[in-house]
């Protein structure tokens, strides 16, 4: 295999690794918050059908305005007794099982949670840039081996695109924009001053900040 192809493969390997061992690092002692931490699931095998049971359990009563006319529910009926014509007769008088709305009981611990969520992925974005941009100045500044400052920036740039991604739903356009152009400055700095040190190396100058 020839030294070339053999340093490109040495390049790549280290920048994926690099990603998952960012990755791995920052959910072994940053983890995700967990949905049932903050919704109790066993409450959803639970017939909740008035507005007090569930403001009881935590939940939201919603009464949709297109909801005009109560529905029937679980083709139930609500019965009623009436005396018979003697004492061993029993009437009843049904009536369909109606309901006016239904219970949301993830409308409150939803909410908490994906506030969670997103402060959590806010700040691995953050961690993310800053690791990225260490290891893309660490690979394309300072180390001088081929392969391994070539997969070390690559690796920066893929922690850079993960706590991008991780964080970019809930981002606006303007931190976006931010984001990428300081990242495409640094790439393009440090672009420039790795050919002007090839340059200098080539023509027998050291070349100097």
């Amino acid at each position: 295999m020839a030294p070339k192809i053999k340093q490109n493969l040495l390049s790549l390997a280290i920048a994926v690794v690099m990603l998952f061992f960012v990755y791995y690092g920052i959910n072994t002692f940053y983890s995700e918050p967990k949905y049932e931490d903050f919704c109790n699931q066993s409450l959803y095998n639970i017939r909740i059908d008035t507005e007090e049971l569930c403001n009881m359990y935590g939940g939201r009563w919603l009464s949709p305005p297109a909801l005009e006319s109560p529905q029937t529910l679980y083709g139930e009926y609500i019965c009623s007794k009436l005396p018979g014509s003697n004492e061993t007769e029993v009437w009843l008088n049904c009536r369909p099982y109606e309901q006016r709305g239904y219970c949301d009981l993830s409308f409150y611990c939803g909410t908490e949670f994906s506030e969670a969520m997103e402060k959590r992925n806010r700040n691995v974005f953050i961690i993310a840039v800053i690791l990225g941009i260490a290891l893309i100045y660490l690979g394309g500044g300072i180390l001088r081996l081929e392969s391994v400052s070539s997969g070390i920036m690559g690796g920066g740039v893929l922690v850079v695109f993960y706590g991008v991604v991780k964080y970019w739903g809930f981002t606006t356009d303007a931190v976006r924009f931010a984001v990428l152009g300081i990242a495409l400055f640094i790439l393009i700095w440090l672009g420039y001053r790795r050919l002007n040190q090839d340059a200098g190396r080539r023509s027998g100058f050291r070349f100097r900040r």
